[in-house]
């Protein structure tokens, strides 16, 4: 049995103060035992010595709450330097499926001059030095990223992000020896040959995660293009690979016509461009799959989509629109639905009486709301007053009739000189356009540019 033995100093600060946090713990109730009230006391354990004030009395639940709290403390710093341990070890096991020989793709790059600088001595130790890597390490990020079990969809999206800095990167040092000035630095733009440059490594870059995928790159197409059919449709497989792999090669074709022609000279090229890649579609699609793609994915078809935005319609009542306005088209030579250049407003009543014919009267409310923006805006207007849609055709065919005078056509006869416009005619359009407005809407009219031009015309302005 050991000896407990405590001073008494009721003057003494470091005796109040340390005895009031420091206590004798034992195992036992046997060993929280201790007798006399001061000098001297039994203790059956080791020999220690405690500090503690006159008044101090340790009862057993108070020890055993501070054994409590100690082996707590305990756990606590233990878990903590095993954190700080495990902090300076890797953080995955080494690729080691990878050959110190292994070769990187022999690929030319242009104005390329850097090459992989993570070797696969590193990556058996377990330094990866994720930073450092570039596109050309493209074999050793996708082992690395195989070993950790990453599905095709992920290691492309690796790679690609790799592909872009690349990229960026040769994009941003073109612009950066042609900056200039701060304050002209969002002024400064590619030339035709720094862009063409920058296109050229996407396209060596997209060649290297061919290459480096392997096997995983079929994996990842045939992964895409079953997410296709949202656009193409059901179509098989292969077909769907195809008709993907056909369109983003007509889509680069598309992006170099519009860098040298520039884009006012490159719609009119845009549709001979379409009519090749059609022609190269025809040669795996059915008629009744090529139909369906030019119904829904051809630039005429972009264009009616646009019109109909926010249409409550499903695609066999789209469908329905696309057909009619295809057979008015080219009953009537007609330009195809949102060409470029100002619509004349007789062409604006001729498609709209198709669409009418077509569909219901909200669906062509929202069509005749995109067919110019100052009409949008009116509709919107008409909109938010609470007219039906019925109503606001009808207010659409005097608008459209009213511009046909204005441009000096006979709208019953849809030629010829129209009849001189004074300010009766004036006063009913506007009449006709506003009845049973209120003031708020009356206010957001006028606010169009046909309303103000009708207010001036009114004032005699």
């Amino acid at each position: 049995m050991g000896k407990l033995q405590w001073s008494v100093d009721s003057n003494a600060c470091l005796g109040k103060t340390i005895g009031s946090y420091i206590g004798v713990c034992g195992t036992s109730a046997e060993q929280q035992q201790w007798h006399g009230i001061s000098g001297v006391g039994e203790w059956r354990g080791p020999a220690v010595s405690v500090i503690v004030p006159a008044s101090f009395e340790m009862s057993r639940t108070l020890l055993a709450s501070i054994c409590i709290n100690v082996a707590l403390i305990a756990v606590l710093i233990l878990s903590w330097s095993r954190r700080v341990g495990d902090a300076d070890r890797p953080l995955l096991p080494a690729v080691v499926s990878m050959e110190d020989t292994a070769e990187k793709p022999a690929l030319s790059i242009a104005g390329d001059t850097s090459e992989s600088v993570v070797g696969t001595a590193e990556l058996r130790d377990g330094k990866y030095e994720f930073g450092r890597w570039t596109i050309r390490d493209a074999p050793t990020i996708v082992a690395w990223l195989k070993q950790m079990g990453a599905e095709p969809r992920v290691i492309y999206d690796v790679l690609q992000s790799f592909s872009n800095r690349d990229a960026g990167a040769l994009r941003a040092g073109f612009l950066a020896e042609r900056s200039g000035a701060r304050w002209n630095s969002m002024n400064v733009r590619l030339t035709r040959e720094e862009s063409d440059a920058v296109d050229e490594r996407r396209r060596q870059n997209t060649e290297l995660i061919r290459t480096a995928m392997g096997d995983d790159w079929v994996d990842f197409e045939a992964e895409m293009a079953s997410g296709l059919t949202s656009r193409f449709g059901e179509l098989p497989p292969d077909k769907l690979a195809r008709l993907h792999e056909t369109m983003n090669g007509y889509a680069e074709i598309n992006r170099t016509a519009a860098k040298s022609l520039g884009p006012h000279n490159f719609r009119s090229k845009q549709s001979e461009i379409e009519a090749e890649m059609i022609a190269d579609l025809r040669e795996f699609l059915s008629p009744e799959e090529l139909a369906d793609f030019i119904a829904f994915n051809s630039l005429e078809a972009q264009n009616l989509q646009r019109r109909l935005s926010g249409a409550s319609i499903d695609d066999h009542e789209y469908r329905k629109i696309f057909e009619a306005l295809a057979v008015h088209r080219q009953a009537t030579d007609a330009s195809p639905v949102g060409s470029a250049g100002r619509i004349s407003s007789a062409a604006m009543q001729s498609e709209m009486a198709v669409v009418r014919s077509a569909a219901d009267p909200e669906t062509a409310v929202v069509f005749a709301k995109n067919q110019n923006e100052d009409l949008g805006t009116i509709v919107g207007v008409f909109q938010s007053a609470g007219l039906p849609a019925s109503e606001i055709l009808q207010r659409y065919d005097a608008y459209i009739e009213f511009h046909m005078r204005m441009e000096g056509m006979d709208p019953a006869s849809r030629a010829g000189q129209g009849a001189a416009l004074g300010p009766a005619q004036y006063e009913e359009i506007h009449r006709t356009l506003t009845r049973g407005l209120s003031e708020t809407d009356l206010r957001g009219f006028e606010r169009t540019r046909f309303g103000a031009f009708l207010r001036r015309r009114l004032s005699g302005g």
